[in-house]
């Protein structure tokens, strides 16, 4: 990962992502105060034979003062290969959802909470198809990929 000075336009430095042994693809970003969280998605494939394959997800948070990889958090491995991942963040709250399930992790504690969403046709088609993130206060938005379909979680983060 390489942090970008946008006075000089030049990199400065590049971290090395601990979770990302092997081939690695990122597949979400997001910032909390002092920190970007990033979303890897280990693979491995055959070169003859693309696409990659997914083999696990991690989320590396990235320490802004240091520069160094402050923690990883290790994905199930219950959660689809084919399965994709969003990050959003609000405050000092980092949300992720994938496989029909949202999860809400303390930035500060690193503690992970899972979060109910509502029954409906559409949360079982967020199981392969999450494309977006967005948090706010009261509501957390997931967004469907390849539909208009959009996903209204109400009172999402604790009063």
């Amino acid at each position: 990962m390489s942090r970008i000075d946008p006075a000089t336009n030049t990199v400065t430095p590049t971290i090395p992502l601990a979770g990302a042994a092997g081939s690695a693809v990122i597949d979400g970003l997001a910032t909390t105060p002092g920190s970007v969280w990033v979303g890897l998605r280990r693979t491995e494939h055959d070169s003859a034979t693309p696409p990659l394959e997914s083999t696990g997800f991690t989320v590396v948070r990235i320490d802004i003062a240091s520069n160094t990889v402050a923690a990883e958090i290790a994905w199930p491995s219950s959660v689809p290969p084919d399965a994709t991942f969003a990050l959003a963040s609000h405050g000092t709250t980092l949300w992720i959802a994938t496989a029909g399930s949202l999860a809400r992790v303390d930035a500060t504690t690193e503690v992970i909470a899972a979060v109910d969403i509502p029954q409906s046709a559409t949360v079982s088609e967020c199981a392969t198809r999450c494309a977006g993130l967005v948090a706010s206060e009261q509501v957390v938005w997931i967004v469907l990929h390849g539909a208009s379909d959009l996903l209204r979680v109400d009172r999402a983060i604790p009063d």
